[in-house]
């Protein structure tokens, strides 16, 4: 969820933007494995790992911001093209099972062209 303040740049008519900024909520869900079965054999120049018990899902709130910019030109006096580029980044720390603490990252770049229209 993107919370965002913007700015609108000043119209020229047939051109049209709008800068933005503010944070963002990421939800995360992955499925992981929370225990490993290891397996070794003589003469130990192999490891043969599995699985063990059943798998858990990791599920995590993420607090981060965004930044973007969304242009437009109008071809027509209600016809237009469009571009949007936003960054949005988010860092939790997360635990599986009785291991240690790693961060996982959520979020990137994000772009989008599209048609606009003005009523």
């Amino acid at each position: 969820m993107h919370l965002s303040a913007a700015w609108l740049l000043p119209s020229t008519g047939r051109f049209g933007g709008v800068l933005y900024a503010g944070p963002t909520v990421f939800r995360i869900t992955q499925d992981a494995v929370e225990t490993l079965a290891v397996t070794e054999t003589y003469p130990y120049d192999t490891v043969a790992i599995a699985p063990g018990g059943s798998p858990a899902e990791l599920s995590e709130r993420a607090v981060g911001f965004h930044a973007g910019a969304d242009v437009t030109w109008f071809v027509t006096k209600r016809l237009g093209v469009g571009a949007t580029a936003r960054y949005a980044t988010a860092k939790t720390s997360v635990t599986i099972g009785g291991g240690s603490p790693f961060d996982l990252e959520a979020g990137g770049f994000q772009a989008g062209l599209g048609l606009r229209v003005r009523f």
